[in-house]
């Protein structure tokens, strides 16, 4: 397993190379439908006001976590480090190893957009919405996403976990906020998930990829709806 080589960076200046800015860290727990047993505590380190990249940590144990990044033009994923390393520097320097070309930057989705009645949590009205396959899934495929989401942060620009490029006439169907709970729906029309917010955290982290790299392809990765 490649480590992502964590730097803290002064006034070095480097040269050919392609920076991400993340300015918020949203922590989320995922429940698992019909087995409490089952948790997870995915953290997403955003841009609010870009929505096309996003780095993903997954915790592993008290030390280590795994974690992914994703824009619309390469791919880093299954890549692991110190959780110490990485709370303590703003500046993430990735090696041309762990960056992948994935095949689908410029494929545009047709996934139906479906406005629902707003949602309601502990007294506050929410944005309901779903994105659904178009084409007919098996049973325990998913379906849909659904999405709850704030009215008071318009500027906030909606992340997934995986920027997906939707169709121009689609994209005005969004409305922007924060994601404070999605759920998925399976082709049986049965919730197999949920992703609720638990806190959120303004930070000033930048992603250092190398803009010279011989990017190796991967297909198949950005997929939404699976």
């Amino acid at each position: 397993m490649k480590k992502i080589l964590f730097l803290l960076m002064f006034s070095q200046i480097i040269m050919a190379q392609k920076i991400y800015e993340l300015d918020y860290q949203m922590e989320y727990k995922e429940e698992i439908a019909n087995d409490s047993t089952k948790s997870n505590y995915p953290t997403y380190f955003i841009n609010s006001k870009n929505n096309n990249h996003l780095l993903v940590q997954f915790h592993q144990n008290n030390t280590i976590s795994k974690f992914s990044f994703v824009d619309k033009e390469v791919l880093m994923f299954d890549t692991e480090a110190n959780e110490l390393q990485f709370t303590n520097n703003d500046i993430i320097n990735i090696t041309c190893d762990n960056i992948f070309k994935h095949t689908q930057g410029n494929k545009e989705y047709d996934y139906n957009i479906k406005i629902y009645n707003d949602t309601i949590m502990d007294g506050t009205s929410y944005y309901h919405y779903a994105i659904e396959d178009t084409k007919k899934v098996k049973r325990k495929k998913i379906k849909a996403i659904h999405y709850i989401i704030t009215k008071e942060n318009p500027d906030f620009q909606l992340f997934m976990l995986y920027p997906l490029k939707l169709k121009n006439s689609k994209k005005k169907e969004i409305p922007n906020g924060i994601i404070k709970m999605k759920y998925f729906i399976n082709g049986e029309n049965k919730i197999t998930s949920k992703v609720i917010l638990e806190k959120m955290t303004p930070i000033h982290k930048k992603i250092i990829i190398p803009e010279d790299c011989t990017l190796k392809t991967k297909g198949g990765l950005i997929i939404m709806l699976k």
